[in-house]
């Protein structure tokens, strides 16, 4: 016959109690005792130092414990001060490799967008001529401005020590600052674009 080591103790049963499930365990002695789950605390990992070709936002440190929503609303709000004069809309997107800010600028109150001949060959021909390959939209100097503007907000909460040689990318968050496409269609088209 099998020599079986008797337990200590065993779970007699389980219950939610306070929204933490306990566990009562029987002891040697008939008397049973309430034990509460661990809890747990989820803290977002230190970045590794800086490398000399790495930066820190300014915001990144105060900021690096709270949801990436909560980053966004800040950012947002940062905007609005900013900027008044625009309507911004901030989205935020988890993946398997990160997380993402977009800003997207949904309301501008005049033209942001140039038309530019990109290949040097067809610059002294008459527009007709020109293929729609030859050219580019890009921000005029002012919407620039602001989009440059806006880059700095959203990069005082983050930080990137990347390091692209290598393929090693280290940073909180993704982003990309742009205008809405819609409204980009809506220039493009004041400037001869035929969809």
């Amino acid at each position: 016959m099998r020599n079986r080591r008797k337990p200590i103790s065993h779970i007699v049963h389980s219950h939610v109690r306070n929204r933490k499930r306990v566990y009562s365990y029987a002891r040697g002695n008939g008397t049973a005792e309430a034990k509460p789950e661990p809890k747990i605390i989820k803290e977002l990992p230190k970045p590794r130092t800086i490398t000399n070709d790495g930066w820190k936002g300014s915001k990144y440190e105060r900021t690096r414990n709270l949801p990436l929503k909560e980053v966004a609303k800040l950012i947002k709000s940062e905007i609005q001060i900013k900027y008044p004069f625009i309507k911004v809309s901030v989205s935020t997107k988890h993946f398997s490799g990160g997380r993402e800010v977009n800003v997207h600028i949904t309301s501008y109150p005049k033209t942001f967008l140039v038309k530019k001949v990109i290949y040097p060959e067809y610059e002294n021909q008459p527009e007709d001529k020109i293929p729609s390959f030859a050219w580019s939209y890009p921000y005029d100097e002012d919407a620039q401005n602001v989009v440059d503007g806006i880059r700095k907000i959203v990069d005082s909460y983050n930080y990137d020590n990347s390091d692209s040689q290598i393929d090693y990318f280290d940073k909180s968050f993704y982003s990309d600052v742009t205008f809405d496409w819609g409204l980009a269609k809506k220039e493009q088209i004041r400037l001869g674009v035929k969809y």
